[in-house]
Parts: C-alpha cells; structure tokens; sequence
C-alpha cells in the first residue's frame, strides 16, 4: 500500500517546490527592491503563485507522469534518473515558456539562453528531486 500512496502523495506535494524556489530565487537576485511593504509582498506573490502553481501542476501531470510511468516500465527509475530527466524537461518547459509566452526576441544573448537553462533545469531538479524523496526512490537503479 506504501508503494502506491507515496507517488500519489509526491504527486501532490513536489510541483510545489517550482514556484517557491523561483519566488525566492527572484527576490534574492533583485526582485526585492519593488517590495516597500508587507501589502506589496503579498501582492506579488499572490499574482506569481496563482500563475505559477497551476503551471508546475499541469506540466507535472502531462509530461511528468509519464516520464515517471516510462521509467518504472523500463526498470530505470531512480533518484539519478528521475533528477536528470527533471533538469531537462525542467530546462524544455522553460525554454518553451518563453516563445509561447514572451516569444524569442532578437535582443537576448546567447547568455541569457543558458541562464534560462539553468534556471529550467534547477527547477526542474527541485521538483524531480523532492519527488523522488517523498516517494522513496534510491540512487540504485
């Protein structure tokens, strides 16, 4: 019974960590300067999580469970597996954020490309990783 309800329950709980690490990210690296008030907080990260979570929700239902299924078909899941495969899908859903949303502009750099990556990818390790704690996945395969 174990091993079914730990997936479910890190089902629920790992999309969470996306929004929270990029919130926090945010306003270490230079959001906290448009923050004057305890009110001003609250709206801001209102209006980022209401966007956000439903976001890492549904990225997790429609391209993280399957990963997950493919992987426990093939044999393959672990911790290592399953954190690799959420930098990359972490690091696509980014990317892909960004010409769906903001769209490819010609005045961003090759830099900030990789930046978006890495961002991508680290939150992606934050969601798979978490999730593979809560459901109790080794690092042997």
């Amino acid at each position: 019974m174990q091993k079914i309800i730990k997936p479910i329950k890190a089902f629920f709980i790992a999309p969470l960590v996306a929004p929270i690490v990029y919130f926090i990210g945010s306003l270490i690296l230079g959001g906290s300067e448009q923050i004057n008030s305890f009110k001003d907080f609250y709206m801001i990260a209102l209006m980022f999580f209401y966007f956000a979570i439903p976001v890492s929700y549904a990225v997790t239902a429609i391209l993280g469970m399957p990963i997950y299924f493919i992987l426990m078909q093939f044999k393959c899941l672990s911790l290592t597996s399953l954190s690799l495969s959420g930098m990359l899908l972490g690091s696509a859903v980014v990317i892909f954020a960004l010409s769906a949303i903001v769209g490819f502009r010609d005045d961003y750099t090759v830099q900030e490309y990789v930046w978006f990556f890495f961002i991508g990818a680290g939150l992606g390790l934050s969601v798979s990783y978490t999730f593979a704690r809560i459901a109790g996945l080794s690092r042997r395969l």
